[in-house]
């Protein structure tokens, strides 16, 4: 699978049926993840992903710990949505963070 951010005639020429589709965002007047964890109490960054499957909404972020003192975070938190606006971060369990429940990957 590849996801396109820009038109790609090269690929769509050759397959015949790909179709790239850009729509307008919609901006959220608020931010709809916050930092509220021991893995994530220093920020939250969507340089990650976000995909649509089963009904739900899949989102990997960049998580910044709360004791972050500077320098690389290298930590993935994943949360999941119905509608995009209200977050869950679900502890998987699959980390270990200081024995702290975590939706860590």
């Amino acid at each position: 699978m590849e996801l396109f951010c820009e038109r790609r005639p090269e690929l769509i020429d050759t397959t015949a049926k790909v179709q790239a589709v850009q729509r307008r965002p919609q901006i959220h007047p608020e931010p709809v993840l916050e930092p509220d964890s021991v893995a994530d109490g220093a920020g939250v960054s969507l340089y990650g992903t976000v995909l649509n499957g089963a009904g739900r909404l899949r989102m990997w972020y960049q998580a910044w710990p709360k004791n972050w003192q500077g320098g690389n975070a290298d930590y993935v938190g994943y949360a999941e949505s119905e509608d995009g606006i209200t977050w869950n971060k679900p502890n998987l369990g699959l980390v270990d963070f200081g024995g702290a429940d975590n939706n860590l990957v």
